[in-house]
């Protein structure tokens, strides 16, 4: 089964984007929209996908993502104030949000009722992460209620592009499906938690243009094609993560769309 082809600029873009494991920005921070990714190595600089659909679109980009991580990790440097600077934070209009690899982010019967609650009891000098005693739904719930209320608190100088709108800045977050359908514990519950949130979904497995259900006539998954590594849900072998560089330029330019494409239907976009 062959990928259908979509936007020919992304595919151009990707031959120029830069590959490397930190930080990535790019030309359009003082763009009317600016994107902050946060997630592991689906999401991470790695992949040219988040950068190159903001770069389309003519939105600022951010990418914090950093490979091998968990939400802890995030939630931590959110709780020390390290995840962006103030400025970052002020120019960012929407927080994208992938962690595939956390399985169910959702079910959770001992949710806080404020981010305040999860950390009360946290000693900020603590060398180790505190927020490795909670699941991966309680630190996501953490993580978004976190961003609303800094978003809530935000104070905006004259020259804010934000100094005009009362209570804040808007709370606009995009959640991310695992980039293919097999990880179905993820994916089901991270549309549950963008419902439960109001907020929007970008759906890569249903967009990708390949099911887990329809493997090739010898029974291999179509994910594998457009891999760099394989993994194993009960005892089905995936691909784990999409290719990068050169040889990844079709899948990640696959991405790249329907990113862009979620960014546009999400009504996020200020122009």
């Amino acid at each position: 089964m062959k990928i259908k082809s979509f936007v020919l600029c992304a595919i151009a873009l990707l031959f120029s984007s830069c590959n490397n494991d930190y930080e990535v920005t790019n030309d359009y921070l003082e763009s009317s929209t600016v994107v902050m990714a946060m997630g592991a190595s689906l999401i991470s600089p790695e992949n040219n996908w988040f950068i190159d659909a903001c770069t389309m679109l003519e939105c600022g980009a951010y990418n914090k993502a950093v490979q091998g991580t968990m939400p802890a990790h995030f939630a931590e440097k959110l709780w020390r104030n390290e995840f962006c600077t103030n400025k970052e934070f002020e120019n960012t209009d929407i927080l994208t949000i992938q962690f595939a690899n956390a399985g169910d982010v959702f079910t959770c019967d001992s949710l806080k009722e404020t981010a305040t609650d999860y950390t009360r009891d946290f000693n900020r000098f603590n060398k180790e992460n505190p927020f490795t005693i909670y699941n991966n739904a309680q630190l996501l719930d953490y993580i978004l209620k976190t961003w609303q209320k800094k978003c809530q608190q935000q104070q905006y100088n004259s020259n804010s592009k934000w100094f005009n709108v009362e209570g804040g800045k808007p709370f606009k977050v995009i959640l991310v499906t695992h980039w293919h359908d097999a990880r179905t514990a993820y994916n089901e519950s991270i549309r549950k938690l963008a419902k439960k949130w109001g907020v929007h979904v970008c759906e890569f497995d249903t967009n990708i243009g390949f099911t887990k259900d329809e493997p090739l006539e010898d029974g291999t998954q179509v994910s594998i094609q457009y891999s760099k590594d394989t993994e194993v849900i009960d005892n089905v072998v995936y691909g784990w993560h999409p290719l990068t560089g050169k040889p990844g330029v079709e899948i990640q330019a696959i991405l790249a769309n329907i990113f862009a494409e979620a960014l546009i239907s999400s009504n996020y976009i200020n122009k």
